[in-house]
């Protein structure tokens, strides 16, 4: 399996866009770098993992929400790649579970399911919103369009 990209320097421009005011950016370079590194055989899942862990840990919204993209682009080639959020959903910090949380709309199942009901009785109120939120989302996503004939 092959993950496709616009190529490493594209994706660092288009990213760079998104970051530019953020003081954490490196962190989601540093996240692309690791698609690419995979992609050229360069380097391994563990690293990239260990880059998405850090940008989802450590990044601001900005870096957060496009390292969380990031995921979810190369979880559908390399699976393995989905205990990251099994891994932050157990976080010490309640601000990494909630992000964990908003993004169970995104997530596939057994994943979404597993985690949602590990979060839904998380000690944070913030997190419980959070799970809250999301799943009011889901529904939503997964509907299929109906089109009525006259």
């Amino acid at each position: 399996m092959t993950l496709f990209t616009f190529g490493r320097e594209h994706e660092k421009r288009c990213e760079a866009a998104y970051v530019n005011r953020s003081a954490k950016a490196h962190l989601l370079m540093n996240v692309v770098d690791s698609v690419h590194d995979l992609i050229e055989g360069k380097s391994d899942l563990e690293q990239l993992k260990a880059a998405l862990v850090r940008a989802i840990v450590e990044g601001d919204n900005a870096v957060y929400v496009n390292a969380e993209k990031w995921l979810r682009k190369a979880s559908a080639e390399y699976p393995s790649l989905l205990s990251i959020w099994h891994e932050l959903a157990a976080h010490s910090n309640a601000r990494i579970r909630a992000r964990v949380a908003a993004a169970l709309d995104q997530m596939p199942e057994p994943h979404a399911g597993e985690i949602s009901e590990q979060l839904s009785n998380d000690k944070s109120k913030i997190v419980r919103s959070a799970v809250a939120a999301a799943l009011d989302w889901r529904p939503v996503r997964a509907r299929k369009l109906t089109t009525y004939s006259s």
